[in-house]
């Protein structure tokens, strides 16, 4: 299992749109001339927030980074639990992550995976073997890759936790129509989710 940094994921389009505004503009009003005061002593300055944190949990890695909207210099803080699959040769081939846009919005698990991936064809997890399996709908391809999701209801968080320290796959088929399939761990799974619940975003 590779770690990937969680600006490749949002650049495959995997998590991650900032919820942009414009900063709230403050009205100021000029006072009466007053005798000086004498000077306050200087606050100590805030000890800065990391700019990236990434914690691991089994085969999972809770990651956030923090993020200036464009336009502001106020900071939103991004995070996913994320997992890459290596193949034989130690070369990366996907990308597993769950996270959400905001609170209001449902958790997702989202696959990135290069970008042959035969349209017509099924995609789906199997998080167990003879299991029913989850649909993955796929989203968006680029020339780089293209994006395989599922909304990670309840049900489905409560299967995959009960499956601690299994194996399950990712099937789909390539652009010449042969079976394609990665495989998933859940080590870790529930503790890392439980872990991302915790963060703020």
């Amino acid at each position: 299992m590779t770690k990937a940094p969680l600006i490749l994921l949002s650049a495959a389009a995997l998590l991650l749109a900032l919820a942009t505004g414009p900063a709230a503009a403050q009205s100021s009003r000029q006072a009466p001339a007053r005798p000086a005061a004498p000077a306050a002593t200087p606050a100590a300055p805030a000890a800065p927030v990391p700019e990236r944190t990434s914690s691991s949990y089994g085969d999972w890695v809770v990651r956030c980074e923090n993020r200036a909207a464009e336009g502001t210099t106020s900071a939103s803080r991004i995070c996913e639990m994320a997992q890459g699959v290596q193949n034989q040769q130690q070369q990366p081939i996907a990308q597993i992550a769950v996270g959400r846009l905001a609170r209001s919005q449902p958790w997702r698990l989202i696959v990135a995976v290069p970008a042959n991936v035969f349209a017509p064809g099924a995609t789906r997890l199997l998080p167990e073997e003879g299991g029913q399996p989850v649909p993955l709908q796929l989203r968006t391809c680029t020339p780089a890759n293209c994006t395989l999701e599922a909304e990670l209801t309840e049900a489905l968080q409560r299967r995959l936790r009960s499956r601690e320290g299994g194996m399950g796959r990712i099937e789909y088929k390539l652009a010449n129509e042969s079976d394609m399939s990665i495989p998933v761990s859940f080590r870790g799974f529930g503790t890392a989710f439980d872990a991302l619940q915790r963060e703020p975003g």
